[in-house]
């Protein structure tokens, strides 16, 4: 077996993957890793295998695979009975001559499970060492190894979430007017005053500004600010003046030329019936632009019509008005061609200047606000996760990767990238350096993607990437990865060692639904490849799918069009698409399929939480981290509202809020009228007390001192239990959940319950309650969400959204190339000028300057809503069913709805589409419910039927004020009843008041329920004392705890001074301990002094130990 050992078939390549859906992506990386770690004898060989996918569910499944494959390889037993077919494909693959003999063959299976065993023990006690991550935890780490280099701190915190840039703004807002802040301030100030004269909402520039702010977060955006980090506030303002002025001049030039036409019109005498068309002809043409209305609208074809065909006036119009518009066609000759040469020649920067106007005032204040977003990151010692690309990419472009290694502490010698198509162009760049090193180094590398499932462009993923290295085109990426001599050497290198190849056999699907794909997308991308030619680059030659012999056939897929009732055009029948879809789910379930063999998949959050609530409402047991978030938990919103009102009890709307959700909630019944009367009149009231008292005809009696005392997890649990919002059961998921974030919340941020109140309206919907995976429920996610998952039926409701770019839609824009003078500063000297502006995506962008970018953005839009309709179409193995709007066929171009309608509409189509029919069934399978396979090593659940939860008040408290609980002088433990005896008698105001005062005692937590009933005792038995009880009647005036000076300026503590009618003043101190001594001497002096004042007073010592009175009188 020695020649077994000599030539293990290890690659020096960059092997390039183009996986399309359902071929075995995960079981081929999982396999090329098993290749890896498992060549050499070496058990930590692992160590130098990187292996970078992009979500964390991602880099854990690719984990679970890769362990469970070596935990299967380690427990193989021999000799060989049916081997797992991994095992096969990593021995023959390593070893190919053992594919000719089997004993040779069984050899190498004992070789390699032995290696798997020790990796396996290696990688388990070891685990850190295991390097499969998400692309942003590695970047962390090179960050983390760097960070003296980057100014950061030594420690960290990664910020996810945008909530710190709405704090930036906030700041940039209050500098607003202060002393230094000129520039800002007369920024602002333009902004108000142009708004108020144009009549638009004066009010809009924070929201203007915040919405700007969040491209601060983006890659594009950043990269694209780098070439406009010179302009300064000042600079904005200067070239905002420069374009307004430009369009108002061009403006002003064809307004006098139409004046000047309308003007000759009128002295005439000439009316708009005296025109050819009207007034929709060049009567109108002039008199619109005179008025300044249309201005760079094209005339429309009867002013065209009149100017080439020389066609003026009617036939019916009188002789003499003929001759006088012949009189005047050469000034009008001149007057229109004067608007025509305006439009065409300016008309393309005023259109980019209008577009670029809209944004100036939000985009001059980005620099202001990254500034404060740093500052506040710095302060709060965090770096937002957005940073880590751009902060390590010099670090990784120029240090020699030896550096980088030696400072990672790890020498990575493979890179396997899965998921490609959803890198940034920043993330590449980073990782070059990195695998051309390991190419240098003689190993195999992997990259696996797939442009047809490119669907995070938002978040800076970028198609080309892996278009270009799977058309073995890598050199074309040097402009878009920055163009300079040394990326283009590393390129070069990875270049020479690409080999591309094609996983195209379709493995998950039924027959008839891999069928149905091959042909619906075929036809889409001869439909739109015309007018976008980047559809037949992603959807190319290999994008067919092979379908496998013996794959199961029975597959069925159906389109169902749903009319919509509603009156307003624009409504996307959100009721009828409701109830379809639960139709739908109800009839799947009578044809034997389990809840979780069903995923509804939707476009956006809002569609799926709208399912959500439907489906919820039917008892339909779900799974979504979409749907399912937090805000939408009634009971959790019963708790929110309480807390509130603790925090502020004039809250009204909270108080009112409260109530209801009380009955609705948790008494499970719906208020009544006088109900309703009585929490009106009730959130009126004021105070937390008056509120509280509300729920004890419920018998449900909290304490107003005891919640404001607490932390905000103890308020969540008090509220929980007293309201036995465990016992229902129904929604302990989400409070537990609740409970999670709340700890953590006061473990990395504040303690403070507004501080929490305030960041629960922002994370509410972020939240999510977790389920198991294997639980028996229908699966609700949006379809960005579902990538790599695999259901037996795929329902696709409101398949309906538009494929062409959004009016709400931003990009940035490249003005390099661009010769536009008004976007220069050639006054300062410095070759300042606006190189790059975001814009709004409006289609008068395609007839500026920046017609190309405009076409390029569009062409990327619809190629990605392609990509997300076929993820959507690829998840189900043997049912997809999509519900669209009833497509308008003028209308339908432009959308899901549209294509699907043009698909049944094609000449060979079968079915093919009727007017009025609704329901189109492409692929009538007929094969017997099939539901996914269990796992057999599945743990069971452990169901928790009964929640406990108690006041951990009753066992542990934190204790205050140690002089009131504990002997301080001997430390005895059985001296501390005394002191607590000494508190109660102090804070009695009456006999009748003890038992109130000692449950307040206990609720303080000044004294355990234990010391209730002994402590009760003790004071009752001091009271009765002579003397003592005429102390605490109700008609006493009572001062406690005072400290009065005696001469010599000592200080003297007074427990209780009593006043009753005429009588003397008593000056009383409780003493817990029998050493009265030097008290009474102290108590003397006072008394003496007191009466000196011509004050009559008495003073009382009483000793709690041996219940003794002292009298001192004048």
């Amino acid at each position: 077996m020695a020649h077994l050992y000599s030539v293990p078939n290890t690659q020096t390549v960059l092997k390039v993957y183009s996986s399309s859906a359902g071929s075995g992506k995960t079981y081929t990386l999982t396999k090329e890793y098993l290749k890896l770690a498992l060549h050499t004898n070496s058990d930590t060989y692992y160590k130098h295998i990187l292996a970078i996918t992009f979500t964390n569910a991602a880099a854990n499944e690719m984990k679970d695979r890769i362990l469970s494959m070596l935990r299967i390889f380690s427990e193989t037993e021999f000799p060989l009975q049916d081997p797992h077919s991994m095992l096969v494909d990593v021995v023959t693959e390593l070893y190919p001559q053992t594919l000719e003999e089997k004993s040779l063959f069984e050899d190498g299976c004992k070789l390699i499970c032995a290696r798997a065993q020790a990796v396996f023990f290696k990688i388990l006690h070891r685990y850190s060492d295991f390097a499969v991550m998400t692309i942003d935890k590695f970047t962390k780490s090179l960050v983390s190894s760097f960070t003296d280099e980057l100014g950061l701190p030594f420690v960290f915190e990664t910020q996810l979430d945008s909530e710190m840039l709405k704090e930036a703004v906030d700041r940039l807002l209050a500098r607003i007017g202060a002393p230094g802040e000129d520039v800002l301030t007369e920024i602002v100030e333009n902004y108000y005053r142009e708004r108020a004269e144009e009549g638009g909402s004066w009010g809009a520039l924070p929201q203007t500004i915040q919405s700007t702010a969040g491209t601060l977060l983006q890659e594009e955006a950043y990269l694209k600010m780098q070439k406009i980090a010179n302009l300064e506030m000042g600079d904005w303002a200067h070239i905002r003046k420069s374009i307004r002025a430009f369009v108002k001049k061009q403006n002003e030039d064809i307004v006098l030329s139409a004046e000047k036409a309308k003007s000759a019109m009128e002295q005439a005498g000439l009316v708009d019936k005296d025109f050819f068309q009207g007034s929709r002809g060049v009567k109108g043409y002039f008199d619109q632009r005179a008025e300044g209305l249309k201005l760079w609208d094209a005339p429309n074809s009867f002013v065209i019509k009149a100017i080439d065909d020389d066609i003026w006036y009617g036939a019916k119009t009188p002789q003499p008005i003929k001759d006088q518009i012949d009189g005047l066609k050469g000034l009008f000759f001149d007057c229109y061609n004067a608007i025509e040469s305006i439009r065409n020649q300016a008309q393309p920067k005023v259109l980019l200047y209008q577009a670029l106007d809209k944004h100036l005032y939000g985009l001059s204040l980005l620099g202001e606000i990254r500034r404060e977003f740093d500052t506040v990151l710095r302060q709060n010692n965090q770096v937002h996760i957005s940073d880590f690309n751009r902060r390590i990419a010099e670090i990784v472009s120029n240090e020699p990767v030896p550096f980088i290694f030696e400072r990672l502490g790890e020498r990575y010698n493979h890179i396997l990238l899965d998921e490609f198509q959803d890198t940034s162009k920043l993330q590449f760049a980073n990782l070059i350096p990195l695998i051309e090193n390991a190419l240098g180094g003689g190993h195999f590398n992997l990259v696996v993607g797939d442009a047809k499932q490119s669907i995070y462009r938002f978040r800076g993923g970028d198609m080309d990437l892996i278009l270009h290295l799977a058309q073995d085109e890598l050199l074309a990426l040097t402009n878009k990865l920055g163009n300079n001599p040394l990326l283009q050497q590393r390129l070069e290198s990875l270049s020479a060692n690409l080999q591309v190849d094609h996983l195209r056999t379709n493995r998950r699907s039924f027959q008839e639904i891999t069928s149905f794909n091959n042909s619906f997308f075929s036809f889409v991308a001869g439909h739109l490849g015309t007018s976008y030619p980047m559809v037949l680059s992603v959807f190319d030659d290999f994008f067919q799918q092979q379908i496998p012999e013996g794959v199961k056939t029975g597959g069925q897929v159906q389109f169902d069009f749903i009319e919509n009732s509603h009156a307003d055009a624009e409504s996307e029948g959100e009721d009828e698409m409701v109830l379809a879809t639960l139709e739908r789910v109800g009839d799947l379930r009578g044809q034997g399929y389990f809840w979780k063999d069903m995923a509804i998949l939707c476009r956006s959050r809002r569609h799926a939480a709208t399912l959500a609530g439907a489906l919820q409402q039917e008892g339909v047991p779900l799974i979504s981290d979409d749907a399912l978030t937090l805000a939408y938990s009634r009971n959790i919103q019963f708790v929110i509202s309480l807390m509130k009102v603790i925090q502020k009890a004039d809250d009204n709307l909270a108080r009112y809020e409260a109530m209801y959700l009380f009955h609705h909630q948790v008494r499970g019944v719906n208020p009544g009228p006088a109900d309703f009367q009585k929490m009106r009149d009730l959130a009126e009231e004021m105070g937390l007390d008056s509120f509280l008292s509300y729920f004890k005809a419920w018998e449900i009696d909290l304490d107003a001192f005891r919640l404001r005392q607490s932390t905000i997890f103890e308020i969540a649990e008090i509220i929980i239990r007293v309201f036995g919002l465990f016992d229902a059961g129904t929604e302990n998921a989400y409070l537990f959940r609740f409970l999670d974030v709340i700890l953590e919340f006061g473990s990395g941020r504040s303690s403070h319950l507004g501080d929490f109140l305030a960041y629960w309206d922002i994370a509410r919907y972020k939240v999510s309650i977790n389920v198991p995976q294997g639980t028996d429920a229908l699966r609700i996610t949006t379809i960005h969400k579902s990538k790599g998952l695999e259901y037996p039926v795929v329902i696709i409701p409101y398949a309906q959204w538009k494929t062409t770019p959004s009016s709400k839609d931003t990009i940035w824009l490249d003005l390099e190339d661009e010769s536009l003078s008004e976007l220069e500063l050639n006054e300062s000297g410095l070759g300042k000028k606006l190189w790059s502006s975001m814009v709004s995506v409006k289609k008068d962008l395609g007839e500026s300057t920046v017609q190309s970018q405009y076409l390029d953005h569009e062409v990327r839009t619809v190629v990605e809503n392609l990509n997300l309709l076929y993820v959507a179409f690829t998840r189900p193995i043997q049912r997809l069913y999509v519900l669209a709007q009833a497509p308008k066929a003028r209308h339908a171009g432009n959308t899901i709805s549209g294509l699907l309608y043009d698909y049944l509409n094609r000449k060979e189509a079968d079915p093919a589409w009727v007017e009025g029919q609704l329901s189109y069934r492409l692929q009538s399978g007929d094969a017997a419910a099939f539901h996914l396979k269990e796992d057999e090593k599945k743990v069971e659940p452990y169901i928790l039927h009964k929640v406990l939860s108690h006041d951990p008040g009753n066992t542990l408290r934190l204790r205050r004020q140690s002089d009131r609980l504990f002997d301080l002088e001997t430390f005895e433990v059985k001296n501390d009843i005394y002191q607590k005896a000494c508190y109660v008698l102090t804070r009695l105001r009456n006999l009748e008041d003890l038992p109130h005062i000692i449950e307040k005692v206990v609720a303080e937590g000044v004294a355990g329920p234990k010391d209730q009933e002994s402590l009760t005792h003790m004071v009752a038995s001091i009271l009765q004392l002579n003397g003592m009880k005429r102390l605490y009647v109700p008609e006493a005036r009572v001062m406690i705890n005072k400290e009065m000076l005696i001469p010599g300026g000592k200080q003297i503590h007074i427990d209780r001074m009593v006043e009753i009618g005429d009588g003397p003043v008593v000056l009383m101190r409780f003493l817990p301990l029998n050493r009265p001594k030097e008290t009474i001497k102290t108590m003397g002096k006072l008394v003496e002094a007191y009466n000196e004042t011509g004050k009559n007073a008495v003073g009382l010592v009483i000793t709690i130990e041996n219940q003794e009175m002292v009298w001192i009188e004048p």
